[in-house]
């Protein structure tokens, strides 16, 4: 992935945080949920996200190194 797409893929990821810590505080004001479901919910979003990019980047490496070693030859 080449440098400019990582930026803009980090400031895509970064506004969508942020958008959703404004819908997560508006819903907290409005309809009064609980701030634990609220914190939980947000949390857990952020793990499977480093998830993802833990798995991305195992199949990058496998994909890279790979035919080094004779996987995937």
């Amino acid at each position: 992935m080449k440098l400019k797409e990582r930026f803009v893929t980090l400031v895509f990821n970064l506004a969508t945080y942020i958008l959703t810590a404004a819908v997560v505080n508006t819903l907290i004001k409005i309809i009064d949920v609980p701030i634990y479901i609220m914190l939980f919910a947000f949390v857990g979003s952020i793990v499977l996200i480093v998830v993802g990019v833990i798995i991305e980047g195992v199949v990058r490496w496998t994909k890279h190194f790979g035919t080094h070693f004779g996987i995937f030859a």
